[in-house]
């Protein structure tokens, strides 16, 4: 396997226990006093920027919260932003545009 190869693999075995996680947060499985009810994605305009996870849910007392996570890469993105909800160091605000 080349390098190149073995960096894929890296990546999307990082991609694919993060998705294992998220479908346990789609379950409605609670993290750190929050409920995750979406995420979204938004990729760089050019080679030069991050990519962008907007995470959305709801905390014990019911009110809609937002956080962000960005990264490099798609894999670090996702894979960072699950990482810090489940271990509960995102940091959540207030989701002022909740419907």
């Amino acid at each position: 396997m080349s390098p190149q190869q073995a960096d894929y693999k890296g990546m999307a075995d990082k991609v694919a226990l993060a998705m294992l996680d998220a479908e346990r947060m789609a379950q409605g499985a609670g993290y750190a006093g929050m409920v995750i009810t979406g995420m979204n994605i938004r990729f760089p305009g050019d080679s030069q920027g991050d990519t962008l996870v907007i995470v959305k849910g709801y905390d014990q007392e019911g009110q809609a919260c937002v956080a962000f996570h960005g990264a490099w890469s798609f894999a670090e993105a996702v894979g960072g932003a699950i990482a810090r909800v489940k271990n509960g160091t995102m940091k959540w605000k207030i989701d002022e545009f909740a419907r």
